[in-house]
């Protein structure tokens, strides 16, 4: 089913609440800046690994550890077989851990450590941008509320 790779993506497909019906179909990709949050893949559940010497998740991550996974797991195996059938359906929702249990310092924090643990070129700059955005946003957010 993943041929001779060691790692393969399958397409999948959310539900909100308690729809019956799927909606947005989502075909996973792979992409350079994946550890930095660009996430064009979902969540662990639609990665499926041969079970000889696995990697193991990052405990020191939560809102980022999916992203870091999916990085060292190219960068150990390669690119990732993806099957072009909807395997998966993932229900969407307020329950997910990114609607629950995160603050923004903790995704900073995290942001932080995964530009330190890859070397990240710029890595001053691209938090100093991610701060800009993120205080842009806020005052816009606040704007609107007048």
């Amino acid at each position: 089913m993943i041929c001779k790779n060691t790692i393969g993506l399958l397409r999948h497909a959310n539900i909100q609440g308690t729809a019956k019906l799927f909606f947005t179909p989502f075909y996973p990709t792979y992409n350079d800046q994946i550890h930095l949050g660009k996430n064009t893949i979902s969540s662990p559940s639609v990665l499926t690994i041969k079970n000889n010497n696995p990697l193991l998740f990052d405990e020191n991550l939560i809102w980022s550890m999916d992203c870091d996974y999916y990085k060292r797991c190219h960068d150990a195996y390669g690119d990732p077989h993806i099957l072009n059938t909807i395997n998966v359906v993932n229900r969407v929702g307020p329950h997910q851990i990114s609607n629950t249990a995160l603050d923004l310092k903790r995704k900073e924090e995290e942001y932080a450590y995964i530009l330190k643990k890859y070397q990240v070129k710029d890595a001053r700059m691209l938090l100093f941008k991610r701060r800009i955005r993120r205080y842009v946003l806020s005052v816009r957010t606040l704007l609107k509320r007048i």
